[in-house]
């Protein structure tokens, strides 16, 4: 299973992203994006297609293989680590 994950300690999609992705903005002018699964095909898509540009500018990320149907968490500590209860992958996909 594909996931995104980020490398600099957050997730920021850009404008360009959200276009792609066809997610309306709200009044104040930001994404009304909701809960968008860091599995999600269409966002897998979205930055294979745009790559660095489906990102604010600082914000580095990258698609990471995982097992299919492992339920994961992300933990944010200086970058990002996907985990399960007893496995981990970080941003260079390196098991733990």
């Amino acid at each position: 299973m594909k996931v995104v994950i980020s490398e600099s300690g957050g997730f920021h999609l850009s404008r360009l992203a959200y276009l792609y992705l066809d997610i309306p903005m709200d009044d104040e002018g930001y994404p009304d994006c909701g809960n968008l699964d860091r599995h999600d095909s269409s966002l897998i898509k979205c930055i294979e297609v745009l790559g660095d540009l489906a990102f604010e500018i600082g914000c580095k990320c990258k698609i990471i293989e995982i097992p299919d149907g492992v339920e994961y968490e992300i933990d944010d500590y200086l970058s990002e680590v996907i985990h399960e209860k007893h496995r981990k992958w970080n941003a260079t996909g390196i098991i733990e």
